[in-house]
């Protein structure tokens, strides 16, 4: 099944929200684009979990133009289902990996039983710190990212030694389109905002850093959020990776009762003045190739021939002991060699290995070391948990 959409800068979400002076879809309104898009092939979708959205690159609409796209669902084992939004434009309309701008597993596991509950009273008594989404935002403006009225939520947000919390709703211009969509892009856009920049406020972290959404393992909802909710990040769910940091969202109604889950929601930060999911490269020590054997050896000669057919180049100029980015791979290619490596694995893998692993040699050992005898990678997603290493060279 296909459906086809337009995205100019006159549409609400991308007119108020602009990264680097560009109208941008924001990497959470796929939420909502990916579940209506399954919409027409399933009956209860709150059935339905989004797993392993990962987001290639920045849907980025001209300010004099449109960007037409298409929703493809198509079936997999088990009743699950492959969304893809692609750009129909690009190449005469033919489709390929690089034009691909996100995609996602839909699967069928039942409807969440959710059983947390969040007192916000309670956030608010043991705040340490209390924010104004305003002022988060302007944070975010100082970073040129600008959102409009329509992205904009109103609320507080409350910061305390095990989480951060926020109260927030939708302004006016958003609350009339309310009934038309499943999953609001600004309460999820808003949510993100305020907990993300809140965290790094409240952590005094880099205050330069412009976070944009890559990848997030899963979503799913008991009930539609569409006007107002309370959302929580528990500090020990956030982890960094030189530029990547991951948190988990819990979202709730304004009762307190848990209706939605995003799990490791990965941001790349963007520091330049160029809108790119590319990182600025940097030198990572160059390490000498040690002769591999057996499934280590073929898995690392397999993902130098990936590296190249994205380069463009021969593989006997990628060398398995540098760098990812020291070989000029970008971050939007790293997705799509996490993405082709599971579809020859088997195994769902974490859009953060090549942030640990950094080289196609490390990787191959680790991703060897994982494997069982069949050669489907052992245990569940995320294949290990992330390690703080913020501080490492």
């Amino acid at each position: 099944m296909s459906a086809r959409f337009v995205l100019d800068a006159r549409h609400p979400v991308t007119r108020d929200h602009t990264v680097l002076g560009r109208h941008v879809l924001p990497g959470l309104a796929y939420v909502d684009v990916l579940w209506q898009g399954a919409a027409a092939r399933h009956d209860d979708l709150l059935r339905f979990e989004l797993c392993d959205v990962k987001i290639f690159r920045p849907l980025v609409v001209p300010a004099d133009g449109a960007v037409t796209c298409d929703l493809d669902v198509a079936p997999e084992a088990g009743g699950s289902s492959r969304v893809t939004v692609r750009d129909a434009a690009s190449n005469g309309g033919s489709h390929h990996e690089g034009e691909v701008y996100a995609s996602a597993r839909l699967c069928d596991v039942g409807r969440p039983p959710f059983h947390e509950r969040l007192i916000v009273a309670d956030a608010a008594r043991s705040a340490a710190q209390v924010v104004d989404a305003e002022s988060l935002y302007a944070r975010c403006r100082a970073r040129k990212l600008v959102h409009g009225d329509f992205m904009k939520v109103a609320g507080t947000v409350y910061v305390t030694d095990a989480d951060i919390v926020a109260d927030i709703r939708l302004g006016t211009a958003a609350s009339a389109h309310a009934n038309a969509v499943l999953f609001h892009p600004p309460l999820h856009d808003g949510a993100s905002v305020c907990l993300g920049r809140g965290f790094n406020h409240s952590r005094q972290s880099d205050q330069r850093e412009l976070l944009l959404p890559i990848a997030f393992e899963s979503f799913r909802a008991a009930a539609p959020l569409r006007t107002a909710c309370l959302a929580r990040v528990r500090s020990a769910s956030v982890t960094r990776l030189r530029d990547v940091t991951t948190f988990s969202i819990e979202f709730f109604d304004l009762h307190g009762d848990q209706v939605a889950e995003l799990r490791h929601l990965t941001n790349k930060s963007v520091r330049e003045g160029v809108l790119s999911t590319s990182p600025t490269p940097t030198r990572t020590q160059r390490q000498t190739t040690t002769p591999a054997r057996g499934r280590e050896q073929t898995l690392e000669q397999r993902i130098c021939e990936l590296i190249a057919a994205m380069r463009g180049c021969p593989v006997d100029q990628i060398g398995a002991g540098h760098g990812f980015f020291d070989l000029g791979v970008s971050s939007a290619n790293l997705l799509e060699l996490i993405a082709a490596l599971e579809g020859e694995l088997g195994s769902s893998l974490s859009p953060t290995l090549p942030y640990e692993y950094t080289t196609p040699a490390t990787l191959a050992a680790h991703l060897a070391g994982q494997a069982g005898p069949t050669g489907t990678i052992r245990g569940s997603r995320p294949v290990g948990r992330l390690r703080d290493v913020a501080t490492e060279t």
